[in-house]
Order: C-alpha cells, then structure tokens, then sequence
C-alpha cells in the first residue's frame, strides 16, 4: 500500500524509475560481468573481470557463452578460458550452468579436466547475485 502511495506521488512528479532498479529484469539477455576487486594490499592478484557471460533467453531457457579470466601470479600467462553457459531463468530465479573446457596453463603444463560450475541466485535491476559451490557469492551486473 506504501509502495502504492509512493508510485502515485512520483509519478505525479513524473517518474517511478527509483523502483526499477528494485524489480526483477523480464529476461535475462545480454552481457553479464563478474568483476573481481582485489584490495591493494592483497599480493599476488589483480582486479579486473573475472568472467563474462553473454546469455540469451527463450521462454525461460537460457543460453550463451563466456570467457574465464585468471585474476592471480600463478595463472596469469594462461590464455581467457572460454565456456558454454545454460541455464533457466524463472523470474526472479537464474539458475546457470557454467561448463568449463579442458584448459592448460603452458608455463607449468598443468590442465584440468572439463567441469561445470552452478550458479544459482536471483536477477535483480541490473545484478544477478548468488551463489556457487559451497555458498561463494558471486554478484554479475549486466552491461
């Protein structure tokens, strides 16, 4: 009722655009970037995007791909590891398949082996904030 109260005084000023940040988005489409910011006292990492989705919505079901940058020393000459994300995306619920390929870092000769990571959290204005593995939030905010 507040809420209702609030619109309809604002849009008699002209707007309820502060209520558009607050609301889900109607699809989930377009560019998605997860940015790691490193404090400067912390050695051996850098800020910087840590990876970038590009996803596109169908009737709830999502689709795209991404590159993994690496954000540390120990990986730094490894070249962008590209993925393929799929997913849904009940409004407000994203639920997203992140399947990494085989990757090899040629300073060390180390490869790991193809793996998915699940994100699952909630699309909210411009962010898609959630969770992966054992509860590491993760925070996207979309381009």
């Amino acid at each position: 009722m507040r809420r209702s109260l609030l619109c309809i005084t604002l849009l008699s000023l002209g707007s309820c655009e502060p209520f558009a940040a607050l609301q889900s988005p109607n699809d989930v489409s377009g560019t998605w970037v997860y940015y790691l910011s490193v404090p400067s006292y912390v050695v051996g990492e850098s800020s910087g995007p840590l990876l970038v989705l590009v996803l596109a919505e169908t009737d709830a079901s999502v689709s795209g791909s991404g590159v993994s940058y690496c954000r540390n020393d120990l990986c730094s000459a490894a070249p962008p590891e590209t993925l393929t994300v799929i997913g849904t995306y009940q409004r407000p619920t994203v639920t997203l398949m992140l399947q990494h390929g085989t990757s090899c870092d040629f300073r060390t000769g180390y490869c790991s082996n193809p793996y998915t990571v699940t994100f699952t959290g909630t699309a909210i204005g411009r962010q898609m904030v959630g969770t992966v593995g054992y509860g590491t939030r993760w925070t996207f905010t979309r381009q």
